[in-house]
């Protein structure tokens, strides 16, 4: 994809650009953390697109210290 100091505003028009090649989006979008944000998700629901992007805090909410908070 882009390499940017934050993937999540080029998600969009990344996939506008694909919508524009080939005449639609994916069914399903698989994207790391980097790719996560409220804007995105709404971008990829809104398009009914399914997603598999988790969200910027995935890791720190799975860890020991973030549960015994």
């Amino acid at each position: 994809m882009h390499q940017r100091l934050t993937d999540t505003r080029c998600l969009i028009p990344h996939l506008e650009k694909m919508k524009s090649q080939l005449g639609k989006l994916p069914g399903t979008v698989i994207a790391d953390a980097g790719y996560g944000g409220e804007e995105n998700y709404d971008y990829l629901e809104q398009n009914e697109v399914s997603a598999i992007v988790k969200y910027g805090i995935y890791h720190r909410e799975k860890s020991k210290a973030w549960q015994n908070r």
